[in-house]
């Protein structure tokens, strides 16, 4: 979930995007720019795995529904107070994320970082050419990056 918290404004804007009364009967655009992000979750919890990158899937729809209320918030008819709000939102998300990176690093908790990784990859480059094709079973594209 630490995909999402990041992007918890945006979020938020969006929740609020939705529930905005609509100014025009018919808004096509920006329906189907909601109705897009909250389906998205369908796909996203339809395999029940909840892959990091499988949140990738949310940013257009959500980039696109947040906007118009950051678009409000950064023309500065939105109270100081709410500005300064989601500013601090934005930078303590920021710094979370950086925080868990970086302390991920350091814990050696990326693939590139497991030693098991690194002494496949070791022997698939020295047992492999560069021309032979090989079939590594699973999700394992650190060991075809490493074994280069």
């Amino acid at each position: 979930m630490l995909c999402v918290s990041i992007a918890l404004v945006p979020w938020i804007l969006a929740v609020q995007e939705t529930f905005r009364r609509s100014e025009r009967a018919r808004e096509p655009v920006r329906t189907a720019v909601l109705v897009s992000l909250w389906v998205t979750w369908a796909a996203v919890a339809a395999g029940g795995r909840f892959y990091e990158h499988y949140y990738l899937q949310f940013v257009p729809p959500l980039a696109l529904a947040a906007a118009p209320r950051l678009a409000e918030l950064l023309s500065g008819r939105a109270p100081r107070r709410v500005r300064a709000f989601a500013a601090a939102g934005f930078y303590v998300s920021a710094a979370l994320y950086l925080a868990f990176t970086l302390t991920k690093g350091f814990r050696g908790g990326f693939p590139g970082q497991d030693q098991k990784v690194v002494d496949v990859s070791r022997w698939l480059a020295a047992n492999s050419r560069p021309d032979q094709r090989v079939f590594v079973w699973g999700d394992a594209t650190t060991v075809y990056y490493l074994s280069q």
